[in-house]
């Protein structure tokens, strides 16, 4: 098995979602056959006349061939209430979580004593869960989609990275979009032979 490079990712502040296709677009002067982000592809064909040869298309969940996508990012997770943290919080991830939590919870007791009378069984679970609450020490780990990954179909050589890099900032300087780091990614493949 050997690896093979297959995608650039740029890592933002930011939920890729919102702008995954328009920064690639900016970036490789690519857009996929849904056009999002033509605007964006014309300013970089503007200044280098042609697109980027090595990106390539994938097929994304509705069958749209696109030459980037959101994903996970390294390191950064969600704690579950819109709060994301970083190795080493974790403290404030939980105690950020457990605030949040116990304060909905509180809220819904409070309701529910305004109109049931006695200890019904929602009133006794939700005492409960305030409690299991108040002892959870841990945080969520949820994944956090601040990243783009533009595919390739070989590895960028130092120029082109550097000019992947250059025009990533500019894009987060624009749109005012952190850009946090870049990774190449990575794909076990077989080498595959032909009996002739």
């Amino acid at each position: 098995m050997t690896k093979q490079v297959v995608g650039f990712i740029v890592d933002t502040n930011s939920y890729s979602g919102n702008f995954e296709r328009e920064m690639c677009a900016f970036m490789t002067g690519v857009v996929g056959e849904c056009e999002v982000g033509a605007k964006y592809a014309h300013r970089f064909l503007d200044e280098f006349e042609e697109e980027l040869n090595f990106i390539t298309d994938k097929p994304d969940d509705h069958g749209c061939y696109r030459p980037v996508q959101i994903c996970p990012t390294a390191g950064v997770w969600n704690n579950g209430m819109g709060f994301y943290y970083r190795a080493g919080e974790e403290k404030v991830a939980i105690e950020h979580w457990k605030n949040n939590m116990i304060l909905r919870l509180e809220k819904q007791l409070e309701q529910l004593l305004q109109t049931t009378v006695g200890d019904s069984d929602v009133v006794q679970k939700i005492k409960s869960d305030i409690q299991k609450c108040k002892e959870t020490t841990e945080p969520a780990k949820n994944i956090v989609h601040q990243s783009i990954l533009i595919h390739v179909h070989r590895e960028p050589t130092a120029d082109e990275i550097a000019l992947l890099k250059e025009r990533a900032e500019l894009f987060g300087k624009e749109e005012g979009i952190e850009i946090i780091g870049y990774r190449l990614l990575l794909e076990e493949r077989e080498s595959d032979t032909l009996s002739i």
